[in-house]
């Protein structure tokens, strides 16, 4: 809905002659006979031009308020625009309206403000459980989304339409329609042989106009099937056997491979080394833009077995990983194994994808470290995209720092390829050298989150900075200063002599997410590596400002007073590729 701004007279101003002592009567000058319109998402934006005869105040019925910023509330005699910012999504199937009150002595005039509802899935049951054995399910939901924008599908093997068996169950499970706004879905589990209980997910899209293949996830359904107690799978665990634990449904597929190192026959027998895996890839998509992106991604788990569960003097381990300690959280692995565990999967070892892949490796250990390593190429100084990123079961499974490495060292780093933004008291001014080797990375589209200038028009992030659309997208967050972009010094652990553009995030206290120059690092990187094209900043910005501004529900809004200790800086890596 489009905001007109008419500039006609709500009330005549009030003709001056030359005696300026005569009192100025309080008047208004404003759109008339429209209302204010804005998008359906958190965030939304529309701007108000008025002006006002004497001083002016705006006042915001209660239920308005709850969902409805306005700047500024009050104001002198002149000319202002009064920006409208929605401070949260409309998930209803109706418009929501607002009314603002524009008051000066006594003349009150009222501004309505609609928000356009949004398009939405509201399944029954947002999670479902299933025996070992396998049932048929029936999902039903509600949603304003026309049936040939609708798509609804699953990218675990082990559960199908059941009404069309044989059919490529990734791309499309057909709805039956119950009522004018109301259907249904019936879907088939596979019986699961194995000890362990899995996760597979139903998701509800969206297609995006002139998008291609684009899809927008409305709701997802989580589909818990128990283990098998009766079975003897994986009481003779064979290595490097691969498990393929998601498929991509939009692009070409992007390669990521996780294995662990430390875990013993009996690890993988008891189910533990599935569960690893299933959490480090859950994982992976807990932030944006992974979290929209996650179509993109083809996820495979290769078994590796090691003799010892520990890490030390004279264990030995399948990829023989080290952890330096001392205060140090770098970790050292046998990179040439990685790579073999890497290519034990048939996709990337017969379509010479190694190149393109990145291998995460989980360390069987609680111990606070993680480090990945990136920069291998060819003999001739062409960089390739593989990298592997080490990350321990920081604290135990299931808690939050086992989230935060994986996500800062295999998607910051080992995917988009970004560098640290935190920096150590003892670093004082970063290298010309160090300079020229990120430069040399940032000739790749690596390394785009810092930058070694501080003027605002050369920076990498300029176009961020000089964009209005990002100037109040954080507003009524609670942690708006410390997500705002800007130029920040101390970056790649110096103090001085590189920037950031935000006060904290993810690269630095592994918490607020990925501001914004990293979300279109990774963006770019889908897009290139899934898509085989550069994205342009308009079409980042359409995207981002999309998934920025739905209600969070990520674990990215986690205030900076609990940020972590830095992991690691990267490493470049070492080896050739022929």
């Amino acid at each position: 809905m489009t905001n007109i701004c008419l500039c006609l007279l709500v009330s005549g101003w009030l003709i001056m002659g030359c005696d300026k002592d005569k009192e100025v009567a309080p008047e208004f000058v404003m759109p008339e006979g429209t209302e204010i319109g804005l998008g359906s998402t958190a965030g939304s934006r529309a701007t108000l031009h008025f002006e006002s005869s004497r001083d002016w105040s705006i006042t915001a019925e209660s239920k308005t308020d709850e969902w409805l910023y306005f700047s500024p509330s009050s104001g002198r005699a002149g000319s202002f625009d009064l920006t409208l910012i929605a401070r949260t999504e409309n998930d209803s199937t109706d418009l929501r309206t607002g009314v603002l009150t524009l008051s000066s002595e006594g003349l009150t005039h009222p501004i309505t403000v609609v928000q356009e509802p949004m398009d939405f899935v509201q399944p029954d049951e947002t999670r479902y459980e299933v025996p070992a054995e396998g049932s048929v399910l029936e999902v039903v939901f509600r949603t304003n989304v026309s049936s040939d924008e609708l798509q609804v599908f699953t990218n675990s093997q082990w559960l199908s339409p059941a009404n069309n068996e044989g059919e490529d169950t990734r791309y499309h499970i057909a709805a039956t329609r119950l009522k004018v706004d109301e259907y249904a879905i019936r879907v088939k589990a596979e019986e699961n042989h194995s000890l362990v209980s899995r996760t597979g997910y139903i998701y509800f899209c969206k297609k995006l106009a002139g998008n291609g293949e684009t899809l927008e996830e409305l709701a997802r359904i989580a589909v818990v099937q128990a283990g098998n107690g009766n079975s003897d799978e994986g009481s003779h665990a064979t290595d490097k056997e691969v498990r393929i634990m998601q498929r991509a449904t939009i692009g070409s597929g992007i390669p990521i491979v996780l294995m662990g190192d430390g875990f013993t026959a009996n690890d993988i027998a008891s189910g533990t080394y599935d569960a690893v895996m299933s959490k480090a890839m859950e994982h992976l998509f807990t932030e944006e833009p992974m979290a929209s992106l996650r179509n993109y991604f083809n996820i495979y788990a290769v078994t590796a077995i090691s003799s010892d569960d520990y890490f030390g003097q004279n264990s030995q381990t399948v990829f023989g990983c080290e952890l330096e300690g001392n205060g140090s959280t770098g970790i050292s692995g046998d990179d040439a194994t990685v790579m073999d565990y890497a290519e034990c999967v048939d996709e990337i070892k017969q379509n010479n994808l190694l190149d393109k892949t990145l291998a995460v490796v989980v360390l069987n250990t609680q111990t606070y470290a993680g480090t990945t390593y990136f920069g291998y190429g060819y003999e001739d100084g062409t960089l390739v995209e593989f990298a592997i990123a080490y990350c321990p079961v920081v604290y135990g499974l299931e808690h939050e720092y086992f989230r935060r490495v994986v996500v800062h060292e295999a998607v910051g780093h080992g995917f988009a390829k970004l560098e640290d933004e935190y920096y150590y008291e003892d670093n004082v001014l970063i290298h010309n050298k160090e300079i020229g080797d990120i430069e040399k990375l940032q000739e790749t589209g690596w390394a785009m989150n810092v930058d070694f200038v501080a003027d605002s028009s050369k920076v990498i992030w300029s176009d961020f900075l000089h964009d209005a659309r990002y100037d109040s997208l954080y507003v009524t967050d609670p942690n708006f200063a410390y997500r705002r972009l800007g130029i920040f010094e101390g970056a790649c652990t110096y103090m001085r002599g590189a920037y950031r553009s935000t006060y904290e995030s993810m690269m630095n206290g592994n918490v607020l997410g990925f501001n914004a120059p990293s979300r279109r690092a990774i963006y770019n990187a889908v897009m290139r590596l899934g898509m085989g094209y550069t994205p342009t900043y308009e079409e980042f910005v359409e995207f981002d400002l999309r998934t920025q501004s739905v209600s969070p529900t990520r674990l990215s809004t986690r205030a900076p007073e609990v940020a972590s200790p830095h992991f690691a800086r990267p490493r470049r890596g070492t080896l050739h590729f022929k």
